[in-house]
């Protein structure tokens, strides 16, 4: 089954998303609200996971979306995300 990452980065099997999303499903995946991914990437479990100023563990795929940046030189200048 395709699995799709959502905007909270989780990764989520289509079948899931078309039953929670319905007819709206198919517009939110051309929105980009919901891209694709491929399999290889959702079977990663071994992604570093971080801690958040905030408390909250995410994965280092999810921070390397949002910011777009090395984490390695974020984590040595300002330590604002900790490694799990």
């Amino acid at each position: 089954m395709k699995k799709y990452r959502a905007p909270n980065g989780e990764i989520v099997e289509e079948s899931v998303l078309r039953s929670k999303y319905g007819d709206r499903f198919d517009a939110l995946v051309q929105s980009g609200t919901f891209t694709p991914v491929e399999e290889a990437a959702s079977q990663n479990l071994s992604a570093k996971k971080y801690k958040t100023p905030n408390g909250a563990i995410v994965d280092e795929t999810v921070l390397r979306d949002k910011y777009a940046i090395n984490l390695s030189l974020m984590f040595r200048k300002a330590h604002s995300f900790r490694s799990k």
